[in-house]
């Protein structure tokens, strides 16, 4: 849930706002506080340490007409969107390294959502040059 949004001198803004563990019934909530730049793109995070041990890997980014996936995760689905909010790609992954070719999209901005059991466990942007 986003709290506040307030604009900075860059022409991008700082965002306040939370989440909610829905296993604890609503009674813990992780704060965050993001550094978005002109173009939308986060430049900063501030968030509860972590482990820092990354379960899926998504690359090259920027990149062309493939993207690549590495996971040791079972039964996840890799599920692309455009701008628009519509899904361009999604491919059922499976443990290691997942290989999907893109060469009919667009240039641009593409939002990624990896999801397991119908919950999301990673999501972030790829950009097609």
């Amino acid at each position: 849930m986003v709290w506040s949004i307030i604009a900075t001198t860059d022409g991008g803004c700082i965002i306040g706002a939370s989440t909610n563990d829905y296993a604890t019934m609503g009674d813990q909530r992780d704060i965050y506080i993001l550094k978005v730049d002109s173009n939308g793109l986060i430049t900063g995070i501030h968030q509860p340490p972590m482990n820092t041990t990354k379960k899926i890997l998504v690359y090259p980014n920027p990149g062309n007409d493939l993207i690549y996936v590495e996971t040791q995760l079972k039964n996840t689905v890799f599920h692309l969107y455009d701008l628009m909010g519509n899904e361009v790609c999604n491919k059922d992954l499976i443990p290691g390294r997942n290989e999907m070719q893109i060469q009919g999209l667009k240039s641009g901005l593409y939002f990624y959502r990896i999801a397991r059991d119908s919950q999301v466990i990673e999501c972030g942007k790829w950009l097609k040059e």
